[in-house]
């Protein structure tokens, strides 16, 4: 998804540019966005229906086709941004290395996680718990876990200091 190549054609690009609030820095998308900020548009073609993110698809019109399996990189670290001024081509290991220079690579790790439903007060409490004998059945429907998941913060193949 987020390396396809991006067919450019008359349609989209009268519809692109129709959805681009313009200031003197950043390029704004006014249409749809992930979960993520980046903007999305969607093409029929074909009785198909194509989503591409909307950053690319201003660096093609504007400059051409993107190399395959590059990535379009924002200078601005703004994601709605599609000023093609602050777009430029990447690979992912250089994607990485921007994103890791500007700061931005988050950790998402144990409690960090936005779909954690335990912390390290309770990991440390399994814990505990198990070496009481407690089993992994009981542990799991007392903290409301999956048994997986409890498994795996006792083995400590996840929560690992």
């Amino acid at each position: 998804m987020y390396i396809k190549e991006v067919i450019i054609d008359s349609k989209l690009s009268d519809r692109f540019w129709t959805k681009v609030h313009k200031t003197d820095w950043c390029w704004e998308w006014t249409g749809i966005t992930d979960t993520r900020g980046y903007g999305r548009i969607r093409v029929q073609r074909n009785k198909k229906r194509e989503e591409y993110l909307a950053h690319r698809v201003a660096y093609s019109l504007t400059y051409g086709a993107i190399p395959a399996g590059k990535y379009v990189c924002h200078d601005c670290d703004n994601p709605r941004c599609v000023n093609p001024r602050h777009l430029f081509i990447t690979t992912a290991q250089g994607n990485s290395i921007d994103r890791n220079r500007k700061g931005r690579n988050v950790d998402n790790s144990g409690e960090n996680h936005g779909r954690a439903k335990l912390n390290w007060r309770l990991v440390t409490e399994i814990r505990k718990a198990r070496e009481m004998g407690l089993t992994q059945r009981a542990l799991s429907r007392i903290y409301g876990v999956t048994r997986t998941a409890t498994r795996y913060a006792i083995m400590e193949k996840t929560w690992r200091e």
